[in-house]
């Protein structure tokens, strides 16, 4: 029988990952204009950043209103090479009217880097998934601490793939970047329809394992056993959904 979980839609929602990925790349940094002395401009939560349409995400920046605010094309917070330090420190110093040659040697000379976004989508998924603890007849053997890996790969679609049992399935990233999306519940609708799958290939191979039954003939040698185990998992009927 397989075994239904479901997740807390609290804690296994996407949320923003691509604007929580940003504001963390954004903060500990003073750029052009800001007051050398002002440790608040230093802090976690200067920024805030909100899609305002399909291409763009608008930049809030505590420590310097602008009007209007910077924008950001989702494109570039999506490519994992894309240095969002590096352009903000450009886009921002231009408003405030500094040189861009100025701007490019002061770039040079200041010692903090964010380095690039990376995969936001996918490192948020793999973490919201690696963090549920029970899936579908999960199992002990099922308990690792680097369970899913998740990347790209292509024509708007992420692969979520789990080690342990080499099982994959294949979302779109509108559905990760859509906040309410629950990975984990999606996850483990997918798994169950997977074993459903199986059952129903071996229900097609029913002759081919008849002679697992054979094993209730007399007594067993603990390899016997453990075929018997084995065959009796695999026949198990699944109930209806």
């Amino acid at each position: 029988m397989i075994r239904e979980t479901t997740a807390n839609p609290d804690t296994s929602s996407m949320g923003d990952a691509l604007a929580e990925r940003a504001c963390i790349k954004l903060s500990g940094i003073l750029y052009p204009g800001d007051a050398p002395d002002d440790v608040g401009l230093l802090a976690t939560d200067r920024f805030y950043l909100y899609q305002v349409s399909e291409n763009e995400y608008v930049i809030m920046d505590s420590g310097c209103r602008l009007d209007p605010e910077l924008t950001i094309p989702i494109a570039s917070l999506m490519n994992p090479l894309f240095e969002l330090d590096h352009w903000y420190w450009h886009h921002l110093g231009l408003r405030r009217g500094c040189n861009k040659r100025d701007l490019t040697r002061s770039e040079r000379q200041h010692t903090w880097r964010s380095r690039s976004v990376g995969d936001a989508l996918a490192e948020h998924a793999t973490f919201l998934l690696d963090s549920w603890s029970q899936y579908p007849n999960d199992g002990p053997a099922c308990r690792a601490l680097r369970r899913f890996e998740c990347c790209f790969v292509g024509e708007g679609l992420y692969e979520v793939y789990d080690t342990v049992l080499s099982f994959s399935a294949t979302v779109s990233e509108k559905l990760l970047m859509n906040r309410h999306f629950n990975i984990t519940n999606w996850y483990a609708k997918r798994l169950t329809a997977g074993y459903h799958a199986l059952q129903d290939k071996f229900d097609e191979w029913t002759c081919e394992w008849d002679v697992f039954r054979l094993l209730d003939c007399g007594l067993l040698s603990p390899m016997d056993c453990q075929l018997d185990k084995l065959a009796r998992y695999i026949l198990e009927p699944i109930p209806p959904m």
